[in-house]
């Protein structure tokens, strides 16, 4: 792995790799672009090695009853709880302030975050250890609708990446989260959720694709200039979800190329154009105002969905405990 530092993707593959059916299903599924890493490609490769028979049909992929959210947060969140763990939503961490001890080690003694809106510190006892999260793939988002396109943060990294860089100022221990933050346009994505009243787009995907909805794999539409792919959910996809209602999702892996049938970028998109777009490569272009008058689509912009995955040299990313700390890891 160190003879891969900071190298790309397409430095370790000739062009004929990327117009194989292989980069293609990969790439479209895991978000993997040809400027991303080698290391992190190759960590991949060998982590999902066992889906390669399925590739195709994704027939190995296991799905909960529910979406990921209902079926395996909340429960383990009811089980944490009834273990004692205090969960604090609405909170912030904005710095963590250290002292030296004796042995040169630095523990971290307290927390400095914003709750309710308000200033708060947080002191730690002699036993209390302190696990960090650092960089985020979905700080910055932003929402659009049916009639308007989620509108970009032009201003710094906020949340975990503010917190990252914070730390990394002080001591280059935690690492460069420049390396991973600052390249947007390399990192972020436009994914949709689109929920249907009725279900014509279920039943014309469940006949075309020969899947009852949400036993297939992605669909991904190789034609598209955005790269579309989407997945239908199984109904109900949420607990509670009303009857009739249809759920399904998507995403661009190119949001900056402009659509083959609306002439923008996919970032720029409502989610009525992101509709026309995705009906129209399938085909659909007779059924559009029937389509659309039963779908509303809420595209999400995320400026850094990839960012996990930019070229990074050792040290780029922290130690799991970071070099000279005591009570710390991220």
């Amino acid at each position: 792995e160190a003879s891969l530092d900071a190298k790309r993707i397409d430095e370790q593959f000739e062009e004929g790799f990327f117009a194989s059916n292989f980069w293609l299903m990969w790439s479209s599924m895991f978000g993997f672009e040809t400027w991303h890493s080698a290391v992190e490609l190759r960590r991949y490769l060998l982590r999902f090695l066992k889906l390669f028979p399925a590739l195709e049909t994704m027939q190995i992929i296991q799905s909960t009853r529910y979406n990921g959210h209902d079926a395996i947060v909340r429960p383990m969140v009811r089980w944490l709880e009834t273990q004692g763990v205090r969960f604090e939503t609405g909170v912030q961490v904005t710095d963590l302030h250290f002292a030296t001890r004796d042995d040169g080690a630095k523990r971290v003694q307290r927390i400095s975050c914003v709750r309710d809106g308000r200033p708060r510190e947080i002191e730690l006892g002699e036993a209390d250890l302190v696990i960090v999260t650092l960089g985020s793939m979905t700080a910055d988002s932003s929402l659009g609708s049916m009639d308007a396109a989620p509108l970009p943060n032009n201003g710094p990294p906020g949340g975990a990446w503010a917190l990252w860089k914070r730390l990394a100022e002080k001591d280059r221990a935690f690492g460069r989260p420049w390396v991973f933050c600052d390249q947007v346009d390399r990192t972020k994505w436009i994914t949709f959720t689109v929920t249907d009243s009725d279900p014509r787009f279920t039943r014309l995907m469940e006949s075309f694709s020969g899947s009852p909805a949400g036993r297939g794999g992605l669909v991904t539409l190789k034609s598209s200039s955005w790269m579309l792919t989407f997945h239908l959910y199984p109904s109900p996809a949420f607990a509670g979800q009303p009857e009739g209602t249809f759920v399904w999702w998507g995403y661009g892996l190119y949001p900056d190329r402009l659509g083959d049938h609306v002439r923008k970028k996919m970032s720029d998109c409502t989610g009525r154009e992101i509709l026309v777009e995705l009906f129209s490569q399938l085909g659909l272009q007779a059924q559009l105002p029937e389509l659309l008058a039963g779908s509303n689509c809420i595209p999400c912009l995320l400026p850094y969905t990839t960012s996990q995955f930019m070229p990074r040299a050792r040290g780029d990313r922290p130690e799991v405990i970071p070099a000279g700390t005591a009570n710390l890891a991220v």
